[in-house]
């Protein structure tokens, strides 16, 4: 069906399988693995910094073999933007960066000026 693989399927896809009794998936990837082709790479390996923030893209570099690719739909190039808001809060938009996807018309704060001290790195 897609959303639960039989262990035959979780590994082609390149994944781990463990049957568990504690309701954990069966099908996962490897922890800090790269190896398992699910992936998405910063384009020229870095964010750009802009005057609230930084900008980016990035594409997808894993699998695209059907047959191991789990996923439906997938977004080949993102757009990253991450807006530094104030000393406390940070601001990261994922999105599809070939094409408009709904967004939830909900306010929410934006920057008014550059934040030079930040509680975060």
């Amino acid at each position: 069906d897609g959303v639960t693989p039989t262990q035959e399927e979780c590994l082609r896809r390149g994944c781990c399988w463990k049957e568990t009794q504690d309701g954990s998936p069966f099908c996962f990837y490897a922890s800090g693995s790269s190896q398992t082709g699910h992936q998405y790479s910063v384009l020229n390996e870095k964010l750009t910094p802009v005057s609230f923030g930084l900008r980016g893209h990035a594409h997808w570099d894993g699998f695209t073999d059907e047959d191991r690719f789990p996923y439906v739909g997938l977004i080949k190039n993102l757009s990253i933007s991450v807006e530094y808001q104030s000393a406390t809060r940070l601001r990261v938009r994922i999105r599809d960066a070939g094409a408009p996807r709904y967004e939830v018309p909900v306010d929410t704060p934006s920057a008014s000026a550059a934040v030079c001290a930040r509680d975060y790195e």
